[in-house]
């Protein structure tokens, strides 16, 4: 991402979740703290860059926190995220290949054939261990997403700028009209 939009434009932010077997046998793939650790993160970025188009991903484990700690969130952040990539995702099967109560089109799940994981099964075979290979398929996946919230903020920019020239050439015509007619 750093590459496509430049080093000083994106800013990066890892979460610390539980990355253990217990946790991944819990309903739903992660533990609450995992999850709220995530929705924290997310609502914060949100919060403090309400103008940001944010993306999100995980690997295996990190893609369940991603599905839980998404679904949850308040609708104006989920609009904020443009994107979120998912790669060996121990959800996949359990959420009918999509983060439930999340914009389908916005979600890229990328499963390795032969990944047992994202069939619902917690055995990790050689294939779930080869996603580096894939990472560009991802990261691309972002960048389009990317450029299409840029293109709608841009557009939602200018009508708002739009409609503040036309308020103020009404407002100018009215103070020209009643000079006018006195």
């Amino acid at each position: 991402m750093k590459q496509k939009f430049g080093a000083n434009a994106v800013a990066t932010e890892g979460i610390d979740y539980a990355a253990t077997i217990g946790t991944n046998a819990i309903p739903g793939g992660t533990d609450t703290v995992s999850k709220r650790l995530m929705q924290d993160t997310l609502n914060s970025m949100a919060q403090k860059c309400p103008d940001s188009v944010i993306v999100a991903g995980g690997y295996s484990q990190g893609a369940a926190v991603n599905h839980r700690a998404i679904e949850e969130l308040d609708t104006a952040v989920k609009d904020q995220i443009a994107g979120v990539v998912l790669y060996g995702d121990t959800q996949k099967q359990q959420d009918n290949d999509q983060i439930p109560n999340f914009p389908a089109d916005k979600v890229k799940i990328i499963c390795q054939v032969g990944d047992a994981v994202c069939r619902g099964q917690l055995l990790v075979l050689p294939a779930h261990l080869t996603y580096g290979a894939r990472a560009d398929e991802g990261v691309d996946f972002l960048v389009q997403q990317v450029k299409g919230a840029q293109a709608k903020i841009k557009a939602r920019n200018a009508k708002r700028e739009a409609e503040k020239r036309a308020e103020s050439l009404v407002a100018r015509a009215k103070k020209v009209a009643v000079a006018l007619a006195a």
